[in-house]
């Protein structure tokens, strides 16, 4: 998931609400986020990985170009686009001109923030669907998460457990054949570190990247000190 926006509207605020902990500077000057932030979060027990952007604008700051340039790179490989208003300053010619450049082959969903700050209560021109939030206080937050599960594809069953997308359990599945094949090249260190390296990137469409030195590491020691038939395939998310 990408956050995308005008500058100032909250971009970095509303990311660390939703990782619960200060990942990324906040600041009342414009264009502060320079470059792309990634964090992973969980909702609901439910892995998801969400980036924060330079906001949007025209800019003479050659630094801050780059940013936003790789805000629109970004942009174009987002399963999802969380697009972020000032709700205190409605959608504005600006904003206009930032939903005419996102690319129309991607989700998105309209996020207006800084609810505090309202006046009254908020409207979007054409019915456009809506999650309202503060994220100086928190207000719509549990709101935004649930509607972010729904929008990337979660859906809750009884007792609270969610489904997995159903690219998620192919590539579940991948990483298992990938898994079983390098047990049956287990003599052939180089088929042996391919099939681990398949079976890492199917993984990483479900948890994102990860190192694969620590998994190598692991499996070399054990290969050297003993010839095992059967091997377990851990993953650590890490910190």
């Amino acid at each position: 998931m990408v956050i995308a926006g005008q500058p100032n509207v909250g971009k970095s605020s509303l990311l660390n609400c939703l990782a619960g902990e200060e990942v990324a500077l906040v600041s009342d000057i414009p264009g502060t986020t320079r470059d792309v932030i990634r964090q992973a979060i969980q909702i609901r027990g439910v892995p998801l990985h969400i980036m924060d952007t330079a906001g949007l604008r025209e800019s003479e700051d050659a630094v801050e170009r780059m940013g936003i340039a790789r805000a629109h790179e970004t942009l174009h490989r987002a399963d999802l686009i969380l697009l972020l208003l000032d709700a205190s300053r409605g959608i504005s010619a600006a904003d206009e001109t930032i939903i005419a450049s996102l690319p129309t082959d991607i989700p998105r969903l309209l996020v207006l923030n800084k609810a505090d700050l309202l006046e009254g209560r908020a409207t979007v021109a054409g019915d456009v669907p809506f999650v309202l939030v503060s994220a100086k206080t928190g207000a719509g937050m549990e709101e935004l998460r649930s509607k972010l599960l729904e929008t990337v594809g979660w859906r809750e069953q009884e007792g609270g457990a969610f489904m997995t997308r159903e690219r998620h359990l192919r590539a579940l599945a991948l990483a298992q054949t990938h898994l079983e094949q390098a047990q049956l090249v287990l003599v052939s260190g180089e088929f042996f570190a391919e099939e681990l390296r398949l079976a890492q990137r199917a993984l990483n469409e479900i948890t994102g990247e990860f190192t694969l030195m620590t998994c190598s590491a692991r499996f070399s020691a054990a290969f050297a000190s003993a010839n095992r038939k059967t091997w377990v395939f851990h993953v650590n998310k890490g910190p």
